[in-house]
Formats: C-alpha cells, sequence, structure tokens
C-alpha cells in the first residue's frame, strides 16, 4: 500500500451524545452515546450527514465541552454532543 492510500484509509472513533429528542437518530437497538467510526479528516457536518440529521434543524453543537460548528475538525477519541435549543423561562414562580 503507498503512502497515498494508508493516508486516505486512516479512521478516527468519535462519540456522539444525542441529548433530548435528537436520541431518535441512533441507530436501532442503540443505547447511550453512539460510537463512530469516521475519516481522518471528518467535521461534525460529517457525523450530522450520518445520523442524517435534517439540515434544517437547529442544534446546538458541542465538541469536548466548547461550542463547534458544522465545519469543526473532529480528532480520534473526541466527545461530540448534539442538543436541540430550548424555549422558554423568564417567568419564576415563587
Amino acid at each position: 500500500m503507498d503512502s497515498d492510500a494508508a493516508a486516505s484509509s486512516r479512521t478516527i472513533r468519535v462519540e456522539v451524545h444525542l441529548h433530548g429528542e435528537l436520541g431518535r437518530l441512533a441507530p436501532p437497538g442503540a443505547r447511550g452515546p453512539v460510537q463512530l467510526r469516521l475519516a481522518e479528516s471528518a467535521r461534525v457536518a460529517d457525523v450530522l450527514e450520518r445520523l442524517a440529521v435534517p439540515r434544517t434543524r437547529s442544534l446546538i453543537i458541542g465538541v469536548g465541552g466548547e461550542t463547534a460548528t458544522e465545519a469543526t475538525e473532529l480528532s480520534d477519541g473526541a466527545r461530540l454532543d448534539l442538543l436541540t435549543p430550548m424555549a422558554g423561562g423568564g417567568g419564576w414562580l415563587s
């Protein structure tokens, strides 16, 4: 195998935490975080595509505890959190 072929076949593993209603996007029978193997150059957008997250959905994305975007590059062992924004609040009950 030449070096170009070896480079293109390298992969990383990421752990995806689907919070709230996004849990329905997990593969059938999956419980807890979803483990994915992706190309070494993968970005958050690749995860969204793999999990078939609708592009019209508004998301909060975190990688390694930091706010991220679809263009954020992932590294081996990364933790990715996907959440939907929540509305509400404003009035406290006393």
